[in-house]
């Protein structure tokens, strides 16, 4: 139904044809976070006042152990392409762990923010996701948030191994978060202390600095889909010649 949508009139794609970096064109629909977008209408859930939950991807009992979560990502990279958001408007996704997001689309917005607790191998982790951010061109929005900072040793090894212009900030442990949810209380902005605070206002401060245009997010999917195309397992699953589905006459609004 979401590729229904997103296809809409566009004569160059066919719903069952989304790679998961088919770019818009001519007569696509579009993905906003409004209510009246048949998108978040029907896949959103209200959470709090104003904002809406997007579960992707899941398990059936006759897909256990023959399917792969991943098989679902695509629906949130094509969702993230057709997107239009306002002025306004937040998107945030909470990608799978690692690297694995450098093997699809979804490095390609405007911040990417690691959690990492202050352990090394956590640290490790994002030293390796940080090089290949650098490889992508996306090195200088990769940003790490320490969280579950229990002591000042545990803090100041984050500061020793993260340079400072990386790391947002830092959580501490929360023993009465961790208690509000054994006792099945909602999470709320009531739980959280002035620290916690300071670091989601440094991470929303962040995201408007390194906002970009549309048409650059565009464009560099249109040159990703180029590549993905000319591999050859698309046209064993779908069919040769997919870069067609770039309209060269299309215009990012």
């Amino acid at each position: 139904q979401i590729y229904e949508h997103l296809a809409g009139d566009n004569s160059r794609v066919l719903p069952s044809e989304f790679l998961n970096s088919t770019p818009p064109g001519r007569g696509s629909g579009e993905f906003t976070l409004d209510s009246d977008n048949v998108i978040t209408q029907k896949f959103g859930r209200p959470f709090g006042t104003h904002a809406r939950l997007f579960t992707v991807g899941s398990y059936k009992e006759a897909s256990i152990g023959l399917d792969c979560h991943h098989s679902a990502q695509s629906v949130a990279e094509n969702m993230l392409s057709h997107m239009k958001l306002a002025n306004d408007d937040l998107l945030l996704l909470d990608a799978v762990a690692g690297n694995d997001i450098f093997g699809n689309t979804l490095y390609l917005q405007d911040m990417l923010v690691f959690v990492v607790k202050p352990e090394r191998e956590g640290v490790d982790v994002f030293m390796r996701f940080y090089e290949l951010a650098q490889k992508a061109g996306m090195g200088e929005r990769v940003f790490a948030i320490g969280n579950q900072v229990a002591t000042k040793r545990q803090e100041q090894f984050l500061l020793d191994t993260i340079t400072k212009e990386h790391l947002l900030g830092m959580l501490p442990m929360s023993e009465e978060l961790i208690d509000a949810r054994l006792d099945n209380e909602p999470v709320s902005l009531a739980l959280l202390g002035e620290r916690e605070r300071d670091v989601f206002a440094s991470v929303s401060k962040k995201a408007n600095e390194l906002h970009r245009a549309p048409d650059y997010y565009y464009d560099a999917i249109v040159e990703l889909h180029k590549k993905i195309a000319a591999e050859g397992w698309v046209a064993g699953a779908y069919r040769s010649g997919m870069d067609d589905q770039i309209d060269p006459s299309y215009e990012v609004k």
